[in-house]
């Protein structure tokens, strides 16, 4: 008799199906069974090449159960047989190892061609069950320990230490590299009279007046000035040229 496949069947890809059928046949109600394997294998291949409506008794004999052109269905019921055992098997196999598959197939009585449908789980109705004797919950609280307040204004502490330290590391290494950058700016011939003003890490302020309006209006240097100043050799003083230097 020909086979009919209903409607949700052509929702499935081919992968889904052939991955559904594989599953089957390594089940245990398959894996030692060669006839019922012969038999859905090749009624599945037959879906899948879309020749399921060539299906009936005796193709099945004649193909899969090796029974001679002279195959009699109504004398050797071997066809109907196999095809009642597999649908035992597949409901058993749908009670137990895929009862959470997403896809079934099924092997409708009067027809041989197999059925592969999807199937939608009611999410409440697969829910686990109270245990007996108890509700179910309905006010669930997350449970807290005494110690977790505590424990998370550490951590905080302990993050904005370390973010403290990273930008105290951070304004050192950018004052640091500022100064080695001023030095390399240096004009070559006058490092001697600049490096002793550029210290790490600060910014030098020089001011050089000129010297002959600073002495008319006072009586020279003093000893704390003197005392406390860097002096530039006089014969150094014809070379030296007053210079911007900037560092971007």
């Amino acid at each position: 008799m020909a086979s009919h496949n209903p409607p949700e069947s052509d929702s499935l890809t081919l992968y889904e199906k052939q991955s559904e059928l594989k599953r089957i046949l390594e089940s245990k109600y398959f894996a030692k069974a060669p006839k019922r394997r012969r038999f859905l294998e090749f009624t599945s291949g037959q879906v899948f090449l879309g020749e399921d409506s060539k299906l009936n008794e005796y193709l099945i004999g004649v193909e899969v159960y090796d029974r001679g052109r002279d195959f009699n269905p109504q004398q050797d019921p071997i066809v109907r047989v196999q095809a009642h055992e597999i649908r035992r098997a597949l409901k058993n196999y749908y009670q137990e190892e895929g009862k959470d598959s997403p896809i079934q197939v099924e092997l409708q009585p009067g027809h041989y061609g197999p059925v592969f449908k999807r199937v939608k789980f009611d999410s409440e109705a697969r829910a686990t069950p109270p245990v007996h004797g108890e509700s179910p919950a309905t006010d669930f609280k997350l449970r807290t320990f005494p110690w977790q307040p505590a424990v998370i204004v550490f951590l905080g502490l302990a993050c904005a230490a370390l973010g403290l330290l990273w930008g105290r590391e951070r304004f050192l290494w950018r004052q640091q590299a500022e100064s080695r950058a001023l030095a390399a700016a240096l004009p070559e011939g006058e490092e001697w009279f600049w490096k002793p003003f550029l210290v790490p890490g600060n910014q030098p302020l020089v001011v050089v007046p000129t010297p002959p309006l600073l002495r008319l209006g006072t009586e020279g240097d003093s000893r704390e000035t003197l005392r406390s100043g860097y002096a530039i050799p006089r014969a150094n003083c014809l070379i030296f040229t007053i210079r911007s230097i900037s560092v971007k």
